[in-house]
């Protein structure tokens, strides 16, 4: 008998998410983010909600399997964007914001390692802006012979 994996933690973050862009190099072995002033806060912000989350279910210890990820970006609507864009399909790009939220994966201590992600789920929409993320492991698969 398998036992059933523990629930999954779901956090709601305020606030306008940030993407993790490129690196730039400010000289030898000295990489920089691009946007590292804007990026840091958010990545924390983001892993101290996971925390909470994690505190709140009585989790201790990292994932240290196959997790799933659920993520919703809500990005404030530019007030230059005509009404028939009903959707943000401009920058940020989508892999940009979810690289952000991967690595404050690792960095809450809810995942050992982001390369435990196998699935995930992710929109952007226009709203009040902030971040709604469900993060769980996911049973094995049943195989049939």
């Amino acid at each position: 008998m398998t036992t059933p994996p523990p629930p999954p933690l779901t956090i709601d973050v305020p606030g306008v998410p940030i993407p993790q862009g490129s690196l730039r190099s400010l000289g030898p072995r000295r990489l920089v983010h691009s946007n590292a002033e804007q990026l840091r806060p958010w990545r924390e912000a983001v892993a101290w909600h996971l925390r909470e989350a994690m505190a709140t279910a009585g989790q201790t210890e990292p994932w240290d399997e196959p997790v799933g990820v659920m993520v919703t970006f809500h990005l404030p609507r530019p007030a230059s964007a005509p009404r028939r864009r009903w959707a943000p399909d401009r920058k940020p790009d989508i892999d940009k914001l979810l690289r952000a939220c991967l690595d404050a994966l690792t960095a809450s201590g809810a995942v050992v390692d982001d390369a435990r992600v196998i699935k995930v789920s992710a929109e952007k929409r226009y709203g009040l802006p902030g971040m709604w993320m469900t993060v769980g492991p996911l049973p094995a698969p049943v195989v049939a012979r």
